[in-house]
């Protein structure tokens, strides 16, 4: 393309070119930028906007900070150096041709048709959660301290191809310069598929296997099923708000506006403009939420077979349900204090062992590994977890600039 340029640039003399009954041939190169994006939502406050009703002017009753849970104030749990943070559709280069033929010496009818591909993302997932560690070098089956981390996930949506198919009627001025400015008006179709990425599927295997305890949305609104709410206390909630990714075809109108410099009767030079508005969005939907915020018990509490390798020493969840536990020879569960006739969901008790104090190591809940013990009186924390995945839509409208030429004949 810019091999054609130059010669277009160097050719013949420049002079007028009157294009009634005249077709044309071309091709352009376009930066294509996004008007839209999705950001994130990390330390904005919900709660009393003040007498106003206007946040951040501080004017009086307004909650000023972001302290999660005070009063009738909530703040998304993730740090503010995440404020910036958007998902958006790649800004990048397409490729266009066009077609069109004079109408009149002023006004031109042109198809046109681009190709177009794009990252999506990031989708925006934290992660921060507590759990117990055995921190102690001179003794390492001792669980004696409690650790903490936060950290973002990286999860690219996937890549968004558009082609784009149009018809515009073109309005020249100054038909006898060689310099001709151009408005124009169109509509057409974009046809618009997105390949999701595997980072989306390894993220919701994650989540998937995740004990949830608990689920909110932005608005800190409890969004988890009443007939999922038995499951909670045990975080066995499944994971009804995987992410999905998705566009459809979408129909567009645009405006645009340029100059074509003639260098002889054959040859033009082109700059162009045009600003598309689409109907339809990229959509990273969370079971028909924007944003999910889920409470868990921390993923450090379970080793990768999913089995609970840290117990607490009440005999409460997150431990195993007796149920879950080996049965012996007649039908009883032989998990540690899940006494014989007992409920099968009372659940492994380690304190009902003889000669165990928490904390301690031990094959627990007899699934031939060796567990620990935690939440005595000197580890009293809650290994909780807490997971944001925040989704949302990206429109398809788009601002393309480009340069290219024409072949007249």
């Amino acid at each position: 393309m810019l091999a054609i340029l130059v010669a277009v640039a160097f050719a013949a003399p420049a002079h007028a070119e009157d294009l009634k009954g005249k077709w044309y041939f071309g091709g352009n190169l376009s930066f294509l930028s996004t008007t839209d994006s999705v950001r994130s939502n990390a330390q904005i406050i919900t709660g009393p906007l003040g007498d106003d009703g206007i946040p951040f002017t501080g004017d009086p009753n307004e909650e000023q900070g972001c302290t999660s849970n005070a009063g009738n104030s909530f703040c998304d749990p993730r740090p503010d150096d995440l404020l910036g943070r958007e998902s958006t559709i790649e800004e990048t280069f397409k490729y266009d041709v066009t077609a069109g033929f004079g109408l009149t010496s002023w006004l031109n009818l042109q198809l046109d048709a681009s190709y177009f591909r794009g990252n999506v993302g990031p989708i925006d997932v934290f992660l921060r959660d507590t759990f117990p560690v055995q921190s102690n070098p001179v003794d390492p089956t001792s669980v004696n301290a409690f650790d903490e981390r936060e950290t973002v996930i990286p999860v690219q949506a996937g890549e968004l191809t558009e082609i784009p198919v149009s018809l515009s009627a073109m309005i020249r001025f100054r038909k006898d310069s060689p310099l001709n400015p151009y408005i124009g008006v169109g509509a057409g179709i974009i046809f618009a598929k997105l390949d999701r990425s595997g980072d989306v599927d390894d993220l919701n295997a994650r989540v998937n296997a995740m004990r949830i305890r608990g689920a909110t949305n932005e608005f800190e609104r409890n969004i988890l099923p009443l007939s999922l709410g038995a499951l909670a206390a045990d975080g066995l909630v499944p994971n009804i708000w995987p992410v999905l990714v998705d566009v459809d075809n979408a129909f567009e109108w645009h405006l645009s506006g340029g100059l074509e410099y003639f260098r002889n009767d054959r040859l033009s030079l082109i700059f162009d403009a045009k600003y598309t508005f689409a109907d339809q969005d990229v959509t990273m939907d969370l079971g028909g939420e924007d944003q999910v915020d889920l409470t868990i018990y921390s993923e450090k509490l379970f080793r990768p077979d999913g089995s609970l390798k840290f117990f607490n020493d009440k005999g409460v969840a997150p431990n195993t349900l007796c149920r879950n536990t080996p049965l012996d020879s007649n039908g009883n569960p032989t998990g540690v204090g899940c006494d014989p006739g007992g409920s099968p969901t009372q659940h492994v008790n380690p304190e009902k062992m003889p000669g165990i104090t928490c904390p301690n190591v031990g094959d627990f809940d007899n699934d031939g590994q060796t567990d620990a013990c935690y939440d005595s009186v000197a580890l009293p924390n809650d290994p909780r977890g807490d997971v944001v995945v925040q989704g949302g839509k990206i429109s398809l409208t788009g601002f393309a600039i480009a340069v290219g030429v024409r072949f007249h004949w």
